[in-house]
């Protein structure tokens, strides 16, 4: 079965070749552009590239402004939108933006040479950015809806967990750079997994020890949102993660120039589908779903300290003297219980709270 960056990649070649339906000039004119590496495309979700096409294959241009920009003006609809950056005298970026299920994509075309490449040529390389842009958010779209696709009644008699075994296969099958995706439980062991499964087994032991530290041990009073963590080496990407109100952790393995990325685009799907699959049946993989309070501390790495979720912009602990801002150091061992949210400073002090000498609120 043909990867769904293979569909992407193919596309793309296709329109790049056969010019869209646009005039054979046009089209001719574009197929030189592409032929002499004057052209070159990227697919990139927030994460980063996921497939590139031409020349230009390590885009330099940092996203992360644009990406905000972009997120304003798109306001959560579905709607693509275009813009056209002059990057330099020599060089052109377009880029579309466009949501699917709620994920962002960018489709980034770079023109070099503009100037040798005649007008209506370069009308017709816009057309054929937008034919890429749809036919990717088309791929794309597909694809999300088939990972979400509910198991027939019947393949669920033949087999325990299919549904949880369609997403991992889904996945797997989104690229080549996926050496494996499995799901791993609280004493390391491997319970549901697709892909390279001796490799699998070789990370189960260490995913144990992340388990049992971070997850027992860090996560302390059980009242921290611990995310995920990746471990990158010479293009080749581990990232795990706890899935929520559930013993189990996802770990997905991605190799190649883009191993930390398509790892970052492809956790967030899986992780999603499953918990989807979570609330639907009340389980995963047999496992029950227990849900708990909200959290009072989230820890962005397992490695990093869990911090307040604030509440508030200033915080003061019942019994005590001063009042503080979220991330004073002096909380990192409080009771999340005790404290008291303020949105006003002036609200803290009315309260017989003093500021904190360590944090100056």
């Amino acid at each position: 079965m043909m990867r769904i960056e293979e569909k992407l990649i193919k596309d793309l070649h296709e329109v790049f070749t056969n010019g869209v339906g646009m005039k054979q000039p046009i089209a001719d004119g574009v197929r030189k552009a592409f032929e002499r590496n004057c052209l070159s495309f990227s697919l990139q979700s927030k994460y980063g590239p996921l497939i590139d096409k031409g020349s230009k294959t390590s885009l330099p241009h940092a996203l992360s402004w644009r990406q905000g920009v972009f997120q304003t003006l798109a306001n959560d609809c579905n709607d693509t939108k275009r813009f056209v950056f002059s990057i330099s005298p020599g060089s052109w970026e377009i880029i579309s933006f466009f949501m699917v299920n709620h994920s962002a994509f960018y489709a980034i075309l770079i023109l070099d040479e503009p100037e040798t490449i005649e007008e209506c040529v370069r009308a017709g390389i816009m057309k054929v950015h937008d034919c890429l842009c749809a036919r990717c958010r088309c791929i794309l779209a597909d694809y999300m809806k088939q990972l979400l696709l509910p198991i027939d009644p019947a393949g669920k008699s033949v087999y325990a967990h299919a549904c949880e075994m369609h997403v991992l296969e889904r996945i797997a099958g989104f690229s080549s750079a996926v050496n494996y995706i499995t799901l791993i439980d609280s004493d390391g062991f491997v319970v549901c997994t697709h892909g390279n499964v001796d490799e699998v087994e070789k990370v189960a032991g260490n995913a144990a020890l992340f388990h049992q530290r971070c997850v027992r041990e860090l996560a302390f009073r059980g009242d921290a949102a611990i995310q995920s963590e990746a471990f990158s080496c010479k293009g080749h990407t581990v990232l795990i993660g706890q899935i929520e109100h559930t013993p189990l952790s996802l770990a997905i393995s991605t190799n190649g120039r883009y191993a930390r990325s398509f790892a970052s685009f492809l956790f967030e799907l899986a992780h999603d589908a499953l918990m989807t699959i979570a609330h639907e049946t009340g389980t995963l993989l047999g496992s029950p779903i227990e849900p708990t309070r909200e959290p009072g501390r989230i820890r962005t790495s397992w490695f990093n300290t869990a911090q307040l979720i604030a509440k508030g912009k200033y915080v003061g602990k019942q019994g005590g003297k001063a009042f503080h801002v979220a991330a004073c150091k002096s909380l990192l061992k409080s009771d999340d219980t005790c404290l008291l949210w303020y949105e006003k400073r002036s609200d803290a002090i009315h309260a017989g709270f003093i500021p904190c000498k360590l944090c100056n609120p």
